[in-house]
């Protein structure tokens, strides 16, 4: 009789595909109950404590950079101490990369936030975490694997409807 006890799952890969994005993450990461109209997936990571959340939301503006100073601001206004942001446009892809820090309880979340705006929908990748440098490896995994399939939503003017 063959035994799987002995076999390292943490190379294992599942894939996610609701028809509007897919991406892959590791076998031993756990869906977490989801509460939001927007979070697409909340899973944790209990090697290292991590939530990771990726969500799709509409926008109404098309500009990566007027996103980032909106949130930006709402961070400074929340004491949130951002330690690197950066916009990236290649081609048709606008994306923001920032890295902030969160104090709550007396206890230090490191939290990335990888946003891709794509057709007035933003869609985040984050990961909170106490030690975000041991799990870079699989988040990065993540975020390579992530492909929008097409829009959530359908943004016209100030309103939006689910697609």
């Amino acid at each position: 009789m063959h035994s799987c006890s002995n076999v390292d799952t943490s190379s294992f890969k599942k894939g996610f595909n609701n028809k509007y994005i897919s991406f892959q993450h590791p076998f031993t990461w756990e869906y977490l109950e989801n509460d939001s109209e927007f979070v697409v997936a909340k899973l944790f990571d209990k090697k290292y404590q991590s939530v990771i959340t990726i969500s799709v939301a509409p926008c109404i503006t098309n500009d990566i950079e007027e996103i980032k100073e909106m949130i930006e601001a709402d961070f400074k206004e929340r004491n949130w101490n951002i330690q690197d942001s950066k916009v990236l446009k290649e081609n048709d892809l606008q994306s923001w990369d920032v890295i902030f820090t969160v104090v709550e309880e007396g206890r230090t979340f490191e939290i990335e936030q990888y946003n891709i705006l794509k057709e007035n929908n933003i869609y985040t990748i984050e990961i909170a975490s106490f030690s975000r440098s041991e799990i870079m490896t699989d988040y990065v995994s993540l975020l390579t694997s992530f492909k929008i399939l097409k829009p959530s939503y359908k943004v016209d003017g100030n309103s939006y409807e689910k697609i």
